[in-house]
């Protein structure tokens, strides 16, 4: 796996369960561009290959937290993630959304960690 990221996107399993850490759109130059939506399919993109490492998809996901910088984020975190995860679809993980992330750097608008 070849992360865009400079910081490798890290997963650890815990018996059936397999944790990916948080993700941000940072590329491997340590910039990090474009509006919320395409930082959340940046992001989603390198966990998509994180997953793919340790064998699962986005199928096998139960829960996702997400971290976006102010509220007018949640719009462009929504879409992207509804092209991974359909609303309708009863499969769809359970997630939480956590609001005024101050530790986000570099114009950083977006992370997302999954189990």
């Amino acid at each position: 796996l070849t992360s865009m990221s400079k910081y490798y996107p890290a997963f650890q399993t815990a018996g059936n369960l397999v944790f990916v850490s948080g993700q941000n759109a940072e590329q491997a130059d340590g910039s990090i561009s474009g509006d919320a939506y395409e930082q959340a399919k940046t992001s989603l993109e390198i966990i998509k290959g994180t997953l793919e490492k340790a064998g699962c998809t986005f199928k096998d996901v139960v829960k996702v937290n997400c971290f976006i910088s102010e509220d007018a984020d949640f719009e462009g975190l929504n879409k992207a993630y509804s092209e991974v995860f359909p609303n309708n679809d009863p499969t769809t993980p359970a997630r939480s959304v956590g609001l005024g992330v101050a530790w986000q750097t570099k114009g950083s608008r977006i992370e997302i960690e999954m189990i």
